[in-house]
């Protein structure tokens, strides 16, 4: 059953040193809002989302999202299901009983994004997509994935570790239909071709979802099964190379959630990483997110504007 409520906000999100006083304000704001529905709530702020959950048994999911829906700053907002972590089985077994009671019997396609807020958790983020969809698939004979249209998306971007992930675990990944993030020489080894084009075509024939693969100094391309998009690299100073390729990944994700093509969102994710790269640790402030934001070509920033 839902219980809680995952707030995403956009504009907030760019703020600099005084972005904690507009999410203040975002709580205050939500806070307000929750007394006009039936129920106790809890609101609170962390790792730069807003969570509300649910004190008692008499409140209303749509009563609930249409009153946040008018809170001035939210962007999304996520009904969550709570689930007591005894063990990733069990996990599992909820994951499925709350689909079964949104989705009925009713025939549907899915893709698992798994991303886990703390890193000492025993399973890594595409492990837990993995296993994740296998139980669904296993368990509810009405779902199927649909590559072209999916309800839910996965991105896969292992690194290296993807030649030592046992081959039939790979092989059902890959046929969840995945969309797969590598860099250049990653993609030629996973799949044995002496180019970078032909690795991205191999990699769309076993998985049927589009590609990315980073180019280093080159920029980086994307395939979506009909054309081959290249990016041009973005001119920076190279201090520390930890971090380029998952805060590429990671910048893909979002445009793509904006609504930007494949060539717009691998030119938007090589202005992330050029960012990335020209500082030490792999971190960007927010001061140095708006700044990436400003130095987008006008047409890429006014669309993640809206």
């Amino acid at each position: 059953m839902v219980r809680a409520f995952l707030i995403k906000y956009a504009e907030i999100g760019i703020k600099g040193k005084n972005r904690y006083v507009f999410e203040n304000a975002l709580v205050r704001r939500v806070r307000e809002r929750l007394e006009r529905c039936v129920g106790e709530f809890m609101v609170e702020k962390e790792q730069g989302r807003v969570y509300v959950e649910a004190l008692s048994d008499d409140f209303d999911k749509e009563e609930v999202m249409e009153g946040l829906s008018h809170v001035f700053g939210i962007a999304h907002i996520c009904p969550v299901v709570l689930v007591e972590d005894k063990t990733f089985s069990h996990v599992c077994e909820e994951l499925v009983t709350h689909m079964k009671e949104e989705l009925g019997d009713r025939p549907f396609t899915f893709k698992v994004f798994a991303k886990r807020s703390d890193k000492k958790y025993e399973m890594k983020s595409p492990d837990i997509c993995m296993q994740a969809g296998e139980y669904i698939i296993e368990n509810m004979p009405n779902a199927s994935v649909d590559v072209h249209h999916p309800e839910y998306t996965v991105y896969f971007a292992p690194g290296p570790r993807i030649m030592r992930i046992p081959t039939d675990r790979v092989e059902k990944l890959l046929s969840l239909g995945v969309i797969l993030h590598l860099n250049e020489g990653e993609s030629m080894a996973f799949t044995g071709k002496d180019k970078v084009e032909e690795a991205a075509k191999e990699i769309f024939r076993r998985t049927g979802s589009p590609v990315v693969i980073t180019l280093g100094e080159k920029g980086s391309l994307a395939y979506d099964g009909k054309e081959i998009f290249f990016a041009p690299p973005v001119k920076t100073s190279v201090v520390d190379t930890i971090g380029a390729g998952d805060s590429h990944a990671g910048a893909v994700i979002s445009t793509r959630r904006f609504g930007l093509s494949w060539q717009e969102a691998i030119t938007a994710a090589n202005y992330v990483s050029a960012a990335v790269v020209a500082k030490e640790g792999g971190q960007l402030e927010d001061g140095d997110f708006a700044k990436v934001l400003e130095s987008l070509p006008s047409d890429l920033r006014e669309k993640i504007g809206k």
